[in-house]
């Protein structure tokens, strides 16, 4: 018997739990908890040249406090920069944000989609 698929027995590519391009990171997976990988994708997006950023979480269906942390310290560091965040998440991630009240600490305000966008306050 001729195995027909040319790739069985080959080790599978795993799917990365990151992607970064062009301003957007995609976290395509739920982080494990206490995951350094998400702050440090999270520092990654700052560097990009791009002053709108995109952090999609909308493939996560939790996050927990060291993931609440990092969204935070990247939510300021952006103001910081001058930089335009548009936070696109699930809605179980939505509910979780909306009940810790991060949306008013941070200064969201909610677009369409279940999207939500941190704008760079203007200088006074």
């Amino acid at each position: 018997m001729v195995d027909s698929n040319p790739s069985a027995g080959a080790p599978a590519t795993p799917t990365p739990q990151y992607v970064l391009k062009d301003g957007n990171l995609a976290v395509l997976r739920d982080p494990r908890f206490s995951d350094a990988e998400f702050a440090r994708h999270c520092k990654l997006l700052l560097q990009c040249p791009q002053e709108e950023l995109l952090l999609d979480l909308s493939r996560v269906a939790y996050v927990q406090s060291p993931e609440i942390a990092a969204i935070l310290a990247f939510l300021n560091e952006a103001e910081e920069l001058g930089k335009t965040v548009e936070l696109k998440v699930s809605k179980t991630v939505y509910t979780v944000l909306r009940r810790m009240s991060l949306d008013h600490i941070v200064g969201l305000h909610r677009t369409t989609g279940g999207t939500r966008k941190h704008e760079k306050k203007e200088p006074s």
